[in-house]
């Protein structure tokens, strides 16, 4: 079952046309990549990795929702600044 309660492979489901569909799968994995990024670079930052503690200290979580935010509050200027740079390479 696909999101909206629709089946993945029925796309007409959505209203879409194939192109469509490929640019939001490609914006899908490209969100789901850039996501994975943030939470790595922000646990390599903020959990200390030289202990024998198997468990995220409370700090160390604080630490990683501020820096998860912060990368939050940046998406959409970093949007903007990368759609700004595709309508200039689109010229």
């Amino acid at each position: 079952m696909g999101w909206l309660g629709g089946s993945t492979k029925d796309k007409s489901a959505y209203h879409m046309t194939e192109e469509d569909f490929k640019m939001v799968k490609i914006n899908h994995t490209a969100t789901l990549n850039l996501l994975s990024s943030a939470f790595e670079l922000c646990n390599k930052k903020c959990v200390n990795t030289s202990g024998d503690v198997d468990a995220v200290t409370r700090i160390e979580g604080i630490c990683i929702d501020k820096c998860l935010a912060k990368f939050f509050v940046m998406m959409p200027k970093i949007n903007e600044i990368c759609q700004e740079h595709q309508q200039r390479n689109a010229k």
